[in-house]
């Protein structure tokens, strides 16, 4: 009995074991595609979003190019300012204008500067008017002296009159109206060599030359003033003129620079417009990237919502193996437990054993005893032996279905060794995928962000490249003339190498018909002396010459052992021989070669040695007709 329940009990724990194991595969499986799908979902989902980079990194570089040309012309026009700001300092009176200005403050320079010009041009105008007042007062000046200088003779005239008039009644016989009129007339002309008569009384000579004096000095006093009025009217009149031309002059100048800035103004106007317009597009298209990037973000979203899922999942699959774990191992318990109770069965039966030995042991006693009842007991020795045999049998298939149950036992805890390992390398696998899945997203978006400093280091590697194939552009036409001459000396060499394979053919050809294995051609064999003489020492070419000389004058055995086409016989028989140092065409093969060099003739060893040659010149011509390239894969290899 207890025997049945063991076996029911150990085939019970078998089927449920194998339900379990076949449960547990399944499970697997399952769990098994379910990840493959989910890192098939990532990976599309991955590639996705690497298209999405590439073309945000194509967009970045294009917005980085429109950058660097709106930063050029900003340049451009910078300079432009720059240099309007230079000729609007070198006409403006003061250093004050800085080096950089915006547009409005541009503008408000210029219109300083048509101020100042104004307040020059009319300072100007005043300068020439207060030298035209100058001139005028300078001319009513001697207008008043010359009319001074005629009341100062008629006073002095009427002074002498006077004095003549007050005389006469003192010397009426001395003086005589008509001198004095005349000394007086004299004294008006002007004439400083005119002498006073005698007839006059000394007291009017001397009046009269007092007068005279008085008079002269005036008169050279007003001559010398109006000298220096006649030189500063002069003067002022070549100032003025001189004022007048330099004011036109500066004048058509400040005109001529006020038009050209006018017109600069308006350009630089123009060109501030429109690269106000192109920052406002600029602007524009950066924030379409930026809504393409929000997009993006907002896109991204789900997938980390799904990432997080799966995280999710991960950890619910380590729970589930976790109570898949602690299941094991509480079979694995109740598994120690029934061989536990295995093993006290199999006591049991040990202890039932011993007791039925000694009983076999008391009846072989009995029966020694009982011999002389021999009639009596045969039958009860019958049973007995029976009962021994049905004991020994029952203890054999006791043993046989322990040794079953071992066994069985052993493949179960193997089956279990295995799923375990497979449990695990099932979750190591698992966790390094998603381990891998994410730092290859964070590997692309550090490729990313290292690509776009790469592209824009291409961009200024392929200018300077571009710059470069400009410039060797101009060498294509040198190359293309060689690569046609090569072509040519191809195309003779071709013809030369057909030619020569004709008269090899035609050679080859006659020596078949005319030559035999007795005739040796002198011009031959010196040939074949003279190409083994100036081939290499290590070359094959030796051996096959040698081997063509050999059967040409059919040496002996002896002689080709000497020559070095054959191994010394006492060389042959060591093994050790083979990797010895022998002349330099001992190879097996090569022996093989010597062997058939042997048998064949002059005619056929010289025929394939000249197909040889034939065959290595037909193939360095095929090596050098595929070498030359088309003249544009040339000129690309050579830039």
């Amino acid at each position: 009995m207890t025997l049945c329940l063991s076996r029911t009990r150990t085939c019970d724990t078998n089927t449920l074991e194998r339900s379990c194991s076949s449960l547990e595969s399944d499970a697997a499986l399952q769990k098994e595609k379910q990840w493959k799908d989910q890192v098939a979902t990532l990976h599309a989902k991955l590639t996705q979003a690497g298209n999405h980079l590439k073309t945000l990194a194509q967009e970045n570089a294009r917005l980085n190019q429109q950058i660097a040309q709106h930063n050029s012309e900003r340049e451009t026009h910078d300079n432009t300012v720059n240099d309007l700001l230079k000729t609007i300092g070198s006409l403006s009176l003061d250093d004050d204008t800085p080096q950089s200005l915006s547009a409005p403050e541009a503008t408000k320079l210029v219109e300083s500067v048509k101020a100042r010009m104004k307040e020059k041009e009319e300072k100007a105008t005043t300068k020439i008017e207060s030298l035209e007042n100058q001139v005028k007062t300078l001319s009513d000046q001697l207008e008043d002296a010359k009319k001074e200088a005629a009341a100062a003779a008629a006073v002095a005239a009427t002074n002498q009159s006077t004095q003549s008039s007050k005389e006469p009644s003192k010397d009426k016989d001395q003086c005589d109206v008509d001198l004095i009129t005349k000394s007086l007339t004299s004294l008006l002309e002007e004439d400083d060599d005119s002498v006073f008569p005698n007839e006059l009384p000394l007291q009017v000579r001397s009046a009269f030359e007092n007068v005279r004096q008085k008079w002269s000095d005036k008169l050279d006093s007003i001559k010398e003033d109006k000298k220096r009025m006649e030189q500063a009217h002069n003067d002022l009149q070549r100032q003025l003129t001189k004022s007048q031309l330099g004011a036109s002059q500066d004048k058509d100048q400040w005109m001529n620079e006020k038009q050209e800035l006018e017109a600069k103004l308006q350009h630089v106007e123009k060109q501030h417009r429109e690269s106000e317009e192109r920052v406002t597009q600029l602007q524009q298209e950066h924030q379409s990237l930026l809504g393409k990037l929000a997009h993006i973000k907002e896109t991204l979203a789900p997938r980390l919502e799904a990432d997080k899922q799966l995280r999710q999942q991960v950890s619910d699959l380590t729970a589930r193996l976790e109570t898949a774990e602690r299941e094991l191992t509480q079979t694995r318990a109740d598994r120690v437990r029934h061989e536990e109770e295995m093993g006290r069965d199999l006591a049991a039966k040990e202890r039932m054993v011993a007791e039925l030995q000694a009983h076999m042991e008391q009846v072989q006693q009995e029966r020694e005893e009982w011999e002389a009842h021999a009639m009596q007991t045969d039958a009860q020795r019958n049973q007995l032996e029976t009962r021994c045999q049905q004991l020994t049998e029952s203890f054999e298939e006791l043993q046989h279905q322990q040794q079953k149950e071992k066994q069985e036992h052993e493949l179960e805890r193997a089956s279990l060794a295995n799923l375990q390992t497979v449990l695990e390398e099932f979750q190591t696998t698992k966790d390094a995928e998603v381990r891998a899945a994410v730092e290859h997203i964070e590997r692309q978006l550090e490729v990313a962000k290292k690509s776009l400093t790469e592209y824009q280091e291409r961009a200024r590697v392929a200018e300077s490249a571009l710059d470069q194939y400009q410039q060797d552009v101009a060498k294509t036409q040198q190359y293309e003339q060689e690569i046609k001459e090569k072509n040519l000396l191809i195309g003779k060499l071709r013809h030369e190498a057909i030619i020569l394979n004709e008269h090899l053919i035609e050679a080859m050809r006659r020596l078949k018909e005319e030559t035999s294995d007795s005739n040796v051609d002198r011009q031959l064999i010196s040939n074949l002396i003279i190409g083994f003489l100036m081939a290499p020492r290590g070359d094959r070419k030796r051996f096959e010459i040698l081997t063509i000389i050999a059967s040409v004058l059919q040496m002996s055995e002896e002689q080709k052992e000497q020559v070095g086409l054959l191994r010394p016989k006492n060389l042959r028989s060591s093994p050790s021989s083979n990797s010895s140092s022998t002349p330099g065409w001992a190879s097996p093969q090569q022996q093989q070669q010597q062997s058939q060099a042997t048998g064949e003739s002059f005619t056929d060893a010289w025929i394939s040695f000249l197909l040889k040659e034939s065959s290595a010149y037909g193939r360095a011509a095929s090596t050098t007709q595929s070498t030359p390239a088309s003249p544009k894969e040339k000129s690309t290899t050579d830039i």
